[in-house]
């Protein structure tokens, strides 16, 4: 699960990658252009990039938790599974969300082919 959030995270959102441009220029006076140095605010995307970051950090806690199983350094908080739980439950209500929108729906089939 790390190393495939790691392929994630290199293949599109680090190394000056070009793709993430394009969402700083807006065409919608065309022929004209307007660029923008910064990124544009979207609250869509906003959202759905705090929800992968909630994800990784799942994974870290999941990690963490492991860790402690096994080494016995540290322990987690007895209740550490039902606040995991709650936490997933409204990160995957997040999701629903996300996946309602049509700016998503018709990339998930790509998303999901290439994230497994």
């Amino acid at each position: 699960m790390i190393k495939r959030n790691k392929d994630l995270i290199n293949d599109y959102s680090t190394h000056s990658n070009i793709i993430p441009t394009f969402g700083n220029i807006d065409f919608s006076s065309f022929p004209s252009t307007t660029i923008s140095f910064f990124d544009v605010e979207d609250d869509l995307i906003i959202k759905q990039r705090l929800w992968w970051l909630g994800n990784i950090i799942f994974c870290l806690l999941d990690l963490y938790d492991e860790l402690s199983s096994e080494t016995k350094i540290f322990n987690v908080k007895k209740d550490f599974y039902s606040s995991m739980t709650k936490l997933a439950s409204q990160n995957n209500k997040i999701l629903v969300e996300i996946q309602k929108n049509e700016r998503f729906k018709k990339h998930e089939g790509i998303v999901l082919k290439n994230s497994l």
